[in-house]
């Protein structure tokens, strides 16, 4: 009954709001106009799906891809709605040739009308399973899933740097947590989390991580994706002028971190920067003067690649990849990766480099990361933490001066597919 009540309260009360506001207040109206996309969609009485996911942003898309995958394979439909803007281009691109088996929805924060053709997930819905990736838990999505569902699910979920608040506690989240059929977590240490703080049976709770299957998917087809670009071949014949042990890429990079690459000069290592951003080498003129900037991207020309890696041989300096959507491939060619996002804010992917065989640093705040955990847990001894910036030199040269090949990380790819469908029919699973 209370999320009922949630639901009339936001339909009656915040939604009109919301869209009145929009009228005066750029952001709401950037968002209106986002949402506007929904009216678009085309209504065909006769589908029905078998399943619905959720996702916030790419991140938590990335977590699905996998497991939406599988239930393509097996000729399922599927309905997909995502709430971040940044999710829009990665998903249009993976659905646009599969319309026949996925209907897009992008989630309606302001324009939801609960009875209106494609302005609500209550007209939009039609699988008798919900899955919600990690969070969103948006009264419209609880409604659906306590009371239209016949399994509702949550995949991703944790407690990493919540357990504390909400352990022993009667919260409204453990109220949330509580109306899920299924829970599927990434590590085990938030089976006994979720278990504990909530006083959920474990038999509803599940653990795995499908984005493990995803990355080594990307890793196992690298060599293909990345020798389709014109100078790769080029670029990869210059790094291999460097023992594997020597090389290092800083992944997902930000110009506050470029301290961390002062330390590395005129140490006759490779480093490679991929930024965060791909335009952030105009961020990185004002930082490190003293270092000369080289940038390339693998579709340039052999010429232009050729003579960039010439002159940087002279006049080693910093070599910065203008490169979407390559770092995963890139990770598996270098020996040591620092993941970029751990001095001021939160880390990214530490599975990718890990996976990958690296041995990953990062910066101190780990305290959100599911990933650093279970990289942690695949092998203690190949990622470290850093509490300082200038801690991250020494780490690196005691790592090659004690240099050993990593052992293989990855499961069995049959294996790993084995856990993914087994827990792929047990989501399914009425």
């Amino acid at each position: 009954m209370l999320f009922k009540l949630f639901f009339i309260f936001q339909t009656l009360f915040i939604f009109p709001i919301a869209n009145i506001l929009a009228l005066f207040i750029p952001g709401l109206k950037k968002r209106r106009d986002f949402e506007k996309a929904n009216l678009k969609l085309t209504v065909d009485k006769s589908w029905q799906a078998d399943i619905a996911f959720e996702v916030s942003s790419e991140g938590e898309f990335e977590q699905v891809i996998s497991l939406c995958e599988i239930y393509l394979t097996q000729n399922k439909k599927i309905e997909l709605i995502f709430c971040s803007e940044s999710a829009l281009e990665v998903v249009t691109k993976w659905a646009q040739d599969k319309q026949a088996q996925v209907r897009v929805m992008r989630l309606p924060l302001i324009t939801n009308i609960p009875f209106g053709k494609n302005r609500s997930i209550l007209t939009f819905l039609t699988a008798k399973t919900l899955v919600l990736c990690r969070y969103d838990f948006f009264p419209e999505l609880l409604y659906y899933g306590i009371y239209r569902a016949e399994k509702f699910v949550l995949l991703d979920a944790t407690l990493i740097h919540k357990f504390e608040k909400v352990k022993n506690r009667k919260s409204f989240t453990r109220t949330i947590y509580n109306q899920f059929d299924l829970i599927v977590t990434s590590t085990q240490n938030d089976i006994t989390r979720i278990s504990s703080a909530f006083a959920i049976n474990k038999e509803r709770l599940d653990c795995f991580n499908f984005r493990s299957l995803r990355i080594i998917n990307r890793i196992n087809r690298a060599t293909v994706k990345l020798e389709a670009f014109t100078s790769f071949a080029l670029f990869l014949e210059f790094m291999q002028k460097f023992e594997y042990k020597n090389r290092i890429i800083l992944g997902n990079f930000y110009p506050e971190e470029a301290p961390l690459v002062s330390q590395l000069k005129d140490s006759g290592l490779f480093c490679l920067v991929v930024p965060h951003k791909i335009n952030a080498e105009n961020d990185f003129a004002s930082v490190l003067p003293s270092m000369k900037k080289y940038t390339i991207n693998f579709s340039m020309s052999i010429r232009d690649m050729e003579k960039i890696l010439s002159e940087y041989e002279k006049e080693p300096g910093l070599l910065i990849l203008k490169q979407k959507g390559v770092l995963c491939e890139l990770f598996h060619y270098f020996s040591v990766a620092y993941v970029g996002g751990g001095f001021f804010g939160s880390i990214h992917s530490v599975l990718e480099p890990h996976l990958s065989g690296c041995f990953v640093v990062c910066g101190p705040n780990i305290f959100r990361s599911t990933e650093f955990e279970l990289a942690k847990n695949y092998d203690d001894s190949c990622v470290r933490s850093v509490a300082k910036m200038e801690d991250f030199f020494p780490v690196v040269v005691d790592h090659i001066k004690n240099f050993k090949t990593s052992k293989d990380l990855q499961k069995s790819f049959k294996e790993q597919q084995y856990e993914a469908l087994r827990l792929s029919s047990k989501i399914l699973k009425t």
